[in-house]
């Protein structure tokens, strides 16, 4: 493609990100890939309420629908899926959280909340 059709493509394209990108300078985060057994690690290098993207070595190969965990454990993550590919770099859009509701946890912690106040905290998490 000749060099200045490159930059007018460029120019005129259109960011789909639903929310701003914040940088997160490499931070861990895991993948599991459908049917996977293990973990991956990878780093994040940004952020946003919709999706990130997320630097993997070459030789790991990555479903189109997987999910991303932001601690180890696996207790907090998202279902994602691949929105592009990079050598070295992936694309992603959230779909939906993994984590317990917020509501499960503070029982289950003995957390006295009142009840206005975890509808509220599990509209965001879902």
């Amino acid at each position: 493609m000749p060099l200045e059709r490159r930059k007018s493509k460029r120019a005129t394209s259109r960011d789909r990100r639903q929310g701003s990108r914040v940088a997160v300078d490499n931070h861990p985060c895991w993948i599991r890939s459908e049917g996977a057994r293990h973990l991956t690690e990878c780093r994040l290098t940004n952020i946003s309420r919709s999706g990130a993207t997320v630097l993997l070595d070459d030789n790991i190969s990555v479903s189109e629908n997987f999910v991303v965990y932001f601690v180890q454990s696996g207790a907090i993550g998202r279902n994602c899926r691949i929105v592009w590919r990079k050598k070295g770099a992936i694309g992603l859009q959230f779909m939906s959280w993994i984590a317990p509701r917020l509501s499960s946890v503070t029982k289950a912690l003995g957390i006295a909340v009142p009840p206005a106040r975890l509808a509220r905290a599990d509209e965001v998490i879902e």
